[in-house]
């Protein structure tokens, strides 16, 4: 849906180009337009977020409201409609059982 970051790291060839040039890593925008973290082994320790003691915990990159109102503005909504819409989308997911601990 949002196809814009793709403009600039269009594959896997260039990603690896680029990736080493940003300081931020994985929190560059570049990359979190494009780009989904993972881990090889849920039980590694020293991976970044290793599941057994992070996950466990909640684990977050921020709250997903902006993430939402993000992809509702690119997608065309109106800018007017796009705040009241989230908020709606976010009571009709609780309301059918979703997980929205990561919204506040």
């Amino acid at each position: 849906i949002l196809a814009h970051g793709f403009k600039h790291i269009p594959d896997a060839k260039r990603m690896l180009e680029e990736f080493p040039k940003w300081k931020d890593k994985d929190h560059n925008p570049a990359f979190k337009a494009v780009g989904l973290c993972a881990t090889s082994s849920l039980l590694a320790p020293d991976s970044e977020a290793p599941a057994k003691s992070v996950f466990l915990a909640g684990y977050s990159v921020g709250s997903l409201k902006g993430v939402l109102e993000k992809l509702l503005g690119a997608v065309g909504v109106p800018k007017g409609m796009i705040a009241e819409l989230a908020k709606d989308i976010i009571a009709l997911s609780a309301k059918h059982g979703l997980d929205t601990c990561g919204i506040p």
